[in-house]
Order: structure tokens, then C-alpha cells, then sequence
């Protein structure tokens, strides 16, 4: 069924389309077939559509940090590039430096 979303948003009209199917097979791979290294595959894909997609790059984070805190580190720096809000920017900042103390 992932498969199958993925194929359907390369053929829809609009972006939120393309983003909606994407992020319901993303789904399907972490919660239903618990293949957290194909949702995060999924989840890159819309941020090819999308590139500041943060709901994307948030659920990249999480993903990342349950392999490993340096791949995440990466995506919160592009999670920070995007925002534009400085508290939000140092809240992230604050967040990473937490990440990597605990590991």
C-alpha cells in the first residue's frame, strides 16, 4: 500500500496532494510495517516536493534520533535554516545540544 501512495503522489495535481499521499505511506511504514529507515525514505521524498515542509522535517528528527544523534543533528540544522522566528531558532539550538548530551 506504501508503494502504491508513493506511486499515486507522483501522478497528482497539486503539492498538498502529493504531500498527503506521501505522508500516509510514510505512516504505513513506521507504525504499520515498522520500517522507520523506509519512512524516513518517504519523508525525504516530500521534501523533494516540498523542501519547507516542517512536518517532514520534524518527523525526520525523530526518526533520525532513534538511529542516531549526528544524522538528526543534521536535520535540525535544516530545520533551523527555515524558521524564521530567532526564539523558535533557539529553542531548536537548545534541543540539539540536549539531544547530543544524552547520547
Amino acid at each position: 500500500m506504501s508503494l502504491i501512495l508513493q506511486r499515486k503522489s507522483e501522478i497528482l495535481d497539486t503539492i498538498e496532494d502529493q504531500k498527503t499521499a506521501l505522508y500516509e505511506a510514510a505512516r504505513i511504514e513506521e507504525e504499520v510495517l515498522e520500517k522507520k529507515d523506509h519512512a524516513i525514505g518517504v519523508f525525504l521524498k516530500v521534501l523533494e516536493v516540498d523542501p519547507e515542509d516542517l512536518t517532514s522535517v520534524d518527523a525526520l528528527i525523530r526518526l533520525y534520533l532513534s538511529f542516531s544523534v549526528a544524522r538528526a543533528a543534521g536535520v535540525y540544522i535544516r530545520k533551523i535554516d527555515l524558521l524564521v522566528d530567532p526564539e523558535e531558532k533557539k529553542l531548536i539550538h537548545y534541543q540539539v545540544e540536549r539531544s547530543t548530551s544524552v547520547n
